[in-house]
């Protein structure tokens, strides 16, 4: 229909989604219930109103440089670069569940269970430190895999990317830490958007979709906290939150609190170390940043300690102060903008390394997970995929029209 045609919504655009992410999150500090309110930080809006004019900037200037898209979102992936995939994703997926098997053995157990049995144990008691932070990277990488293989309409396999995709998310719904699940679906997200643009139908759907989560979300809270429900009274008697699930209100604690945390420690007053520290622990596997590390000791003042996220800006702000985060965040958005312009002009390697950039950018209102070990190290998994079809038949070099690995001429 007519009204279909104009109206498209490139969502996996980062620039984007940072923009408006952050413009609603600021907002939404203003509106927060009385006891969680700050007031307006001319600071912190300044800090906002540059990366993001940066990040549309930096992208724009990508995309001159690599001139117009030339390769259909449909055709980024060749036949055999697909069949190439499926073959790496499903030895990929053995030794995911080998190894997550073995986690559950080590931890007696899986935190729904612990749950149902009234054991007292919760999803920080689950996992093998390290290990699952590579499980994790591996599902996520899988995950996206399967979804892009998904989108290609490939009749045949379709079953099997379902029970991938359905088994990988019932593990994470099975940990009950919404975190895990959160960071794994949108490398899934991030590869439908990218594939596929969203018309203005499908908003309606990616609205249902969302109700979904947050109805989700709201009941893995309730039951991780007995009375969970108890939540809302935080909210005044009259507000609208208490007509609504209380998934709506933990949604949107979860989303405005970091940066309350964040505008009201900067009003209070952040002394920067201006060296690294507190922006560089998530870079050490937790076995050895347990020990060097004090993980009670969080690196801004927090408004309110039951909300305890202060997003990707409160390392940076602690480590190098305003001007200095403002730089740092302006040279990730150069990488992710770069990852995301070579993407969209027909590179498998840089396709298939985004969601976890992308993961990082729509939960930088949350967490630094730029400085994750899991995102730093996500190219590798990338890399062993080229490296798996050097090994299985010809392979496209960077930039060679072929229908392999990966790449497209820009």
């Amino acid at each position: 229909m007519a009204w279909e045609i104009d109206l498209r919504l490139d969502l996996s655009r980062p620039d984007w989604v940072f923009g408006v992410l952050w413009t609603l999150c600021f907002f939404g500090t203003l509106l927060a219930p009385e006891s969680l309110r700050v007031e307006f930080n001319s600071t912190f809006a300044f800090l906002l109103v540059f990366n993001i004019a940066s990040f549309f900037l930096v992208y724009r200037l990508f995309a001159v440089c690599y001139g117009p898209v030339r390769v259909a979102r449909s055709q980024l992936v060749s036949d055999t670069a697909a069949k190439q995939l499926r073959g790496f994703i499903k030895g990929a997926f053995v030794l995911w569940l080998v190894l997550y098997l073995l986690t559950i053995v080590l931890s007696d157990g899986l935190p729904i269970m612990w749950i149902f049995t009234g054991d007292s144990r919760t999803y920080v008691d689950f996992g093998v430190p390290t290990l699952s932070g590579f499980l994790n990277m591996i599902r996520g990488f899988i995950f996206a895999g399967c979804v892009l293989l998904y989108l290609r309409r490939d009749k045949a396999k379709k079953k099997l990317y379902l029970l991938l995709l359905t088994v990988l998310l019932l593990s994470s719904l099975a940990e009950m830490a919404r975190g895990n699940m959160l960071v794994l679906l949108l490398h899934g997200v991030a590869m439908w958007l990218i594939v596929t643009p969203i018309r203005f139908r499908g908003l309606f759907h990616a609205a249902w979709l969302m109700i979904v989560f947050i109805l989700a979300f709201g009941l893995m809270g309730d039951i991780r906290n007995e009375g969970g429900s108890s939540v809302l009274g935080i909210v005044d008697e009259d507000s609208i939150f208490n007509l609504l699930p209380s998934g709506f209100l933990w949604a949107f604690l979860y989303f405005v609190t970091p940066a309350i945390n964040v505008s009201y420690a900067i009003a209070e007053g952040i002394e920067p170390l201006y060296a690294p520290f507190f922006s560089v622990q998530s870079l050490l596997p937790t076995v050895i940043r347990d020990t060097a590390f004090d993980p009670g000791v969080y690196p801004i003042q927090l408004k309110v300690e039951a909300f305890n996220a202060t997003s990707f800006y409160a390392p940076l702000l602690a480590d190098y102060g305003v001007i200095g985060t403002a730089l740092i965040v302006l040279l990730l958005q150069i990488v992710v903008a770069y990852l995301h312009v070579r993407a969209v002009r027909g590179s498998l390697f840089h396709l298939l390394v985004f969601p976890a950039f992308y993961m990082s950018v729509v939960l930088s209102v949350f967490y630094l997970y730029f400085f994750s070990l899991v995102t730093v190290l996500y190219p590798l998994m990338a890399s062993a995929y080229a490296l798996y079809c050097r090994n299985s038949g010809r392979q496209a070099k960077p930039g060679e029209h072929a229908p392999d690995v990966a790449a497209r001429p820009d």
